[in-house]
């Protein structure tokens, strides 16, 4: 909604020091940071081709940071990556970053968008989908993921993922109805 845009718009500038000061998020941060590693080498161990990967809530880029200093410059050049995310200002930050990946696209979209029919990206596209550091907990999810509707059809978040591609999500709001899930 515009009223939380508008709060993260405002703390864009400072998102990237305030993140890096509790001792928790670093932790937690370090942890998905080596989930996300492991599946892209699992996933390029059994691919011979390009990656695609999707960062459903980008941010300020820290995945996508991540991702250009884990990886050598061959595996770099396999990686596709699309980074989404609805607010303007922390994808200005990204785009001033400079990130090293040779394929990098970036998108605006809220994530309930981009995960409906009305989406711009196509369906069973990405190897990887990720949407991490929580994500899911701060979106309508009942607008990302949908149900499964049988015979290997998916909506939603899901369907954005290639047949034997991975999801990759994090839920750590309590409160949430996909915390137990």
């Amino acid at each position: 909604d515009y009223e939380h845009l508008e709060i993260i718009d405002n703390y864009a500038q400072d998102y990237d020091i305030k993140e890096q000061e509790k001792v928790a998020t670093v932790a937690y941060l370090h942890y998905e940071n080596e989930m996300i590693k492991q599946q892209i080498e699992d996933i390029a161990e059994r691919t011979k081709g390009e990656i695609n990967i999707l960062d459903l809530g980008c941010g300020t880029g820290r995945i996508e940071e991540h991702i250009s200093i884990a990886f050598d410059e061959g595996t770099k050049k396999r990686l596709n990556v699309t980074a989404i995310d609805f607010s303007g200002e922390m994808l200005n930050i990204l785009n001033e970053k400079n990130i090293d990946l040779p394929s990098l696209k970036i998108l605006r979209s809220p994530a309930e968008v981009i995960c409906s029919k009305e989406s711009e990206l196509d369906q069973n596209q990405f190897d990887l989908v990720i949407a991490g550091f929580g994500f899911l907990s701060y979106v309508n999810y009942k607008l990302v993921v949908l149900p499964y509707k049988g015979n290997g059809i998916y909506d939603g978040i899901a369907a954005l993922t290639k047949p034997n591609g991975r999801l990759l999500f994090s839920v750590y709001n309590e409160n949430s109805i996909l915390y137990d899930r």
